[in-house]
């Protein structure tokens, strides 16, 4: 079972590099953690679904309709 305090250092490493951009460095450094611990905490966060990281590719939707289109007139 994961404890409260992991999961709260989870969320709050993962603010930190996520949305205001801190390096590894820097979250270890202000929050007294080694880089491995910042690292282990950021892969924790995605596994527990606390971070979800997506992909918006403006290109996908043109190159799906490409791609039906050219299967269409085949």
């Amino acid at each position: 079972m994961d404890s409260k305090q992991q999961i709260k250092q989870a969320v709050q490493v993962s603010k930190l590099y996520y949305l205001d951009g801190a390096t590894q460095a820097e979250i270890g450094k202000k929050l007294n953690l080694s880089r491995p611990t910042i690292y282990r905490l950021l892969q924790f966060a995605r596994e527990k679904n606390i971070v979800k990281i997506s992909i918006n590719d403006p290109l996908s939707n043109i190159e799906d309709l490409q791609h039906q289109l050219k299967k269409s007139i085949n």
